[in-house]
């Protein structure tokens, strides 16, 4: 499912959407289904796990080892 960055054109509200089959995006602010979707940049980690700094919370890994931190 990817995940979308629309604008709404009525008010202005800036938000994520992750899409899911024939569920369309709607401002939050305002319910509006007519948006502008965004140009986003990819994220990519780039290095080795070890490169990262060790998971902070207080509970444990933030994602069952999802994001590298384990």
């Amino acid at each position: 499912m990817p995940l979308y960055e629309y604008e709404c054109p009525n008010c202005g509200e800036r938000f994520e959407h992750l899409t899911r089959t024939n569920e369309p995006a709607e401002c939050p602010k305002c319910g509006n289904r007519k948006l502008t979707k965004l140009l986003s940049v990819a994220a990519a980690r780039v290095g080795k796990s070890q490169d990262m700094p060790p998971c902070s919370n207080s509970f444990g890994c933030c994602g069952g080892g999802a994001c590298g931190l384990q």
